[in-house]
């Protein structure tokens, strides 16, 4: 699929959701999708075999490929990890939403805040979905406008990683992506059961040079919780 054929459907779809004002909320939110917006950091497209990598084997995403829309010709006008999310999050080039360097990380303390109302999932909340975001988030600004929010605070460790949990310290336990798995499933069983619903999450995994998952001893039977609240 080119890019002319992609925006052409995706404008088909806004047309439609516009249309839907004449429906019932209930056949509104029935006709809409949840999503689910998943982003593996530092994650290069030869580390895939449905890019042709022979060594790797990544069958999961692979599926995702062949069922919806594979890209083999793209690229970003900017890769540092702050510009970069605020672009997917905001759909601006970085020298738009003035988002251009790793802000402090990089010696560079004048960087502006994220914009969060402008961000596609506050879009969709104000459209009546209920909105999350869990893993690595790794801006310069707390999300704001989430019903519910789990994230990694700066780069994030890959064992027994602390987390932000709707605003309060915590600290999970084990491998950095297993709690944010964990941290996802509270979302998908809470109150957009009744609402269409997006969610992102990003793992860490990927950015990791030389950190296998380590053996987590066998938890006890009477263990209620991966995490010990802090």
């Amino acid at each position: 699929m080119d890019r002319r054929t992609l925006l052409q459907g995706l404008g088909g779809s806004a047309a439609a959701l516009a249309l839907s004002g004449c429906v019932t909320p209930d056949q509104t939110r029935k006709a809409r999708p949840n999503i689910v917006f998943i982003m593996t950091d530092d994650h290069a497209q030869s580390a895939l075999s449905s890019y042709g990598n022979s060594i790797l084997k990544t069958p999961n995403l692979d599926r995702i490929g062949e069922g919806g829309v594979r890209f083999t010709e793209a690229f970003v006008t900017n890769s540092l990890c702050l510009p970069s999310r605020a672009t997917y999050l905001t759909g601006l080039y970085s020298h738009t939403h003035g988002l251009m360097t790793n802000g402090e990380e990089s010696g560079f303390m004048n960087e502006p805040r994220l914009n969060n109302a402008a961000t596609w999932p506050n879009l969709l909340r104000a459209a009546g979905y209920h909105t999350g975001v869990v893993g690595k988030w790794h801006v310069n600004n707390p999300p704001m406008g989430y019903d519910y929010s789990a994230v990694l605070p700066g780069q994030g460790m890959y064992f027994d990683p602390p987390i932000v949990i709707q605003g309060q310290m915590s600290r999970g336990k084990g491998h950095t992506d297993d709690v944010i798995g964990q941290e996802r499933s509270p979302f998908s069983t809470g109150d957009q059961r009744t609402a269409p619903s997006p969610c992102s999450t990003s793992s860490r995994r990927p950015t990791a040079a030389g950190s296998p998952r380590r053996a987590s001893p066998t938890p006890s039977p009477t263990s209620k919780s991966r995490h010990r609240r802090t």
